[in-house]
């Protein structure tokens, strides 16, 4: 009888420590930094979306544009504001999959992060277009104020008068 209740106890604590190191294992594998990449939240949709942020090639962000709208970003600082965002935020994402966190505050960072990448690259493409609109409107300017500048010609010798008339014999 004393031997059968030292073995049912036995087993009763066998299974309770083996419930406990499975509780403390996954509780461990929800908060380490280590296995983030195995995330199905992070495999499904945010490598996707931080992808020009994680890949390890960096895409040049003047890619596409003219050399003078390349100039004008790089002369104002624009391409190095842009260059020290984008660093910062990946810097901070790194941050985000590597600390010891839950997995829900790991993820409601990803969500923040992913909201300022948008916004980032948002801003990043209305500058692009801003500063291609500004060098045509400064093109058009120079071109106005020059000496010879490429204004419709008019048909000379006629009268406002005799413009009415015309139109009139036109519209009758």
């Amino acid at each position: 009888g004393m031997v059968l209740a030292m073995q049912q106890t036995d087993e009763a604590y066998k299974k309770h420590t083996d419930t406990i190191r499975n509780v403390a294992v996954t509780e461990a594998l929800n908060y380490s930094g280590l296995v983030t990449d195995a995330d199905p939240l992070w495999l499904l949709y945010y490598r996707r979306e931080f992808g020009s942020l994680t890949g390890g090639t960096d895409t040049d962000p003047l890619a596409g544009l003219s050399p003078e709208v390349g100039d004008y970003l790089r002369n104002k600082g624009l391409l190095e504001w842009y260059s020290e965002e984008r660093a910062e935020l990946k810097e901070r994402l790194e941050a985000a999959r590597t600390t010891t966190l839950d997995r829900g505050s790991r993820i409601l960072a990803y969500h923040r992060l992913l909201g300022e990448h948008r916004k980032l690259l948002a801003a990043w493409e209305a500058k692009k277009n801003y500063a291609a609109k500004f060098i045509l409107l400064a093109q058009s300017r120079d071109r106005l104020n020059s000496d010879n500048p490429d204004l419709p010609e008019f048909s000379g010798g006629r009268s406002d008068i005799q413009i009415a008339e015309d139109i009139l014999k036109r519209s009758r």
